[in-house]
């Protein structure tokens, strides 16, 4: 690159100002992604936490109709799901 800005000083003047304006746009597309990103692990979480704690709510009820186990298969139905879209 040093052979190129001896031969031709206006490339230097026409890269740097390019260099600079990937900076901004790659600081920009990072924060925007990973905001984007938590967003999104924060949505495919919700439904587990929500049925946990109507679950831990409900435990007494729950135990009385004996459902332990459709509640167990329904506890695990939601988390295999987050995993398998970040897979795809």
């Amino acid at each position: 690159m040093f052979t190129v800005n001896v031969q031709t000083p206006l490339f230097l003047a026409v890269v740097i100002p390019f260099l600079i304006i990937y900076g901004l746009i790659q600081r920009f597309y990072v924060a925007t992604t990973r905001q984007a990103l938590k967003r999104l692990e924060s949505v495919s979480r919700s439904p587990i936490f929500t049925h946990f704690s109507e679950t831990i709510s409900g435990v007494s009820t729950i135990r009385a109709y004996q459902a332990t186990e459709r509640f167990i298969a329904e506890a695990d139905r939601p988390t295999r799901r987050p995993s398998t879209l970040l897979m795809q």
